[in-house]
């Protein structure tokens, strides 16, 4: 979480995660990219200057190179933005200028009989939170373990759920900012010095007395 600081926030919701096709672990961005279009088709006025921002690796079979192809026909034309394979520099001070960050592994999917399609931990969420991006995200996997709704961002069930949860976060600056501040602090959480503090902690606990 060292790696990200919070810049001057924009109109700006972004999503990270590698763009794979079926059969791999779907960060499902064919959702999000749908779901945001229908948010703008819905509330023009409300969404006005809004984009919706996607990041992520391109896998390297056929089938993920179909679906990236996919996604670049959903989003023409809409206020989305794809970028594919982008240099961490640039990944960077994307996450700086987002201002909210979406997530859905997992949608779709039964939890019981497809647990692996789901998102285990969500560095991701994560590293977006560490530089003030408001998490909306996916109430499942590990996803409810990083955010808790009304304190450091907000889950979702449906994609109703979703844009509703978002338009509260974009209508309500005060909110917005509470909820960032409240996602930075969270994120400390996973620092390599939280981690280092606790290793040393543990270790000790086994020295012989």
């Amino acid at each position: 979480v060292g790696d990200f600081a919070p810049g001057e926030k924009a109109k700006v919701i972004l999503s990270v995660g590698r763009f794979f096709g079926a059969g791999g672990h779907s960060k499902r961005h064919d959702t999000l990219i749908e779901a945001f279009k229908q948010m703008v088709a819905k509330n023009p006025k409300d969404l006005a200057g809004w984009e919706l921002h996607v990041a992520g690796n391109r896998g390297t079979r056929p089938v993920d190179a179909e679906y990236y192809a996919g996604l670049e026909r959903a989003a023409a034309g809409a206020p989305v933005m794809l970028h594919p394979d982008l240099p961490f520099a640039d990944l960077q001070e994307l996450y700086a200028r987002a201002a909210i960050y979406w997530h859905a592994s997992g949608y779709g999917q039964d939890e019981r009989k497809n647990p692996v399609k789901f998102e285990h931990f969500g560095i991701t969420t994560v590293e977006a939170m560490a530089p003030g991006c408001v998490p909306v995200v996916i109430n499942r996997g590990g996803q409810p373990e990083l955010v808790t709704a009304g304190v450091n961002g907000a889950l979702w069930e449906t994609l109703d759920e979703l844009a509703e949860r978002t338009a509260e976060i974009i209508a309500d600056d005060v909110t917005r900012e509470r909820l960032a501040a409240r996602a930075v602090v969270s994120a400390e959480r996973f620092s390599e010095e939280r981690f280092r503090d606790r290793l040393l902690e543990l270790v000790a606990t086994l020295a012989p007395a």
